[in-house]
């Protein structure tokens, strides 16, 4: 089978179920999107090619749309993104859960059953009651401060840092002047060029430029 294929066969397995949650699926996502005014929802999959079988694994990726829309403005007009991903390892407590997300093998119909029920139950299970939570601009902010201060690399890369100085800002927090000062002596890790970029960015974004 091709991903396509596959993708397919996800989809008739699990729409009905994610309908009544209130998501519609989107084939280009590869996810069920749930949308308000405040946030955007994908609850989808990745996979990697390995032929003649794929390797899938589980995702929700979670946009606050103010946080968003402030970053695509910072950078220029750059298309707007995600302000977080949690793969299902998150959800299951691993320690580096980034590299250490679950997969599932498909190489033939009757192997895509299983990754269906997984997909379904993860959300029952773990996302279901997390989108209330996360979905708060405070508790993502908290969430990020936290993950950042693990050093680890996939919580101190620039886009991070940049959504949380954007979280800070937007929120009045008293945390905003210091945190623009440690991230800025992050910054002596990059070229200077972008030392320069990103410090001009991250200045824009306390002075309230966008």
């Amino acid at each position: 089978m091709r991903a396509k294929e596959i993708n397919g066969v996800i989809q008739e397995q699990t729409e009905q179920f994610f309908k009544q949650e209130g998501f519609k699926y989107v084939s280009k996502d590869m996810a069920y999107v749930k949308k308000t005014d405040t946030y955007r929802l994908e609850c989808g999959f990745t996979y990697c090619e390995y032929h003649p079988e794929y390797q899938y694994e589980i995702v929700l990726f979670v946009q606050l749309t103010e946080v968003e829309e402030i970053y695509t403005k910072i950078r220029n007009g750059v298309t707007i993104g995600i302000t977080y991903v949690f793969p299902l390892s998150y959800f299951l407590g691993k320690e580096n859960y980034v590299n250490n997300n679950p997969e599932w093998t498909i190489e033939y119909k009757e192997d895509i059953a299983a990754f269906s029920q997984a997909l379904t139950e993860t959300y029952t299970k773990y996302i279901k009651d997390f989108i209330p939570f996360i979905t708060q601009p405070k508790n993502m902010l908290n969430f990020l401060l936290s993950e950042i201060a693990t050093e680890k690399d996939y919580a101190n890369n620039i886009n991070v840092l940049m959504r949380t100085l954007i979280l800070l800002k937007v929120l009045d927090d008293p945390r905003l002047l210091n945190t623009h000062t440690q991230f800025k002596e992050k910054l002596k890790a990059y070229d200077a060029k972008d030392q320069i970029t990103y410090g001009n960015q991250m200045d824009n974004i306390v002075a309230g430029n966008w």
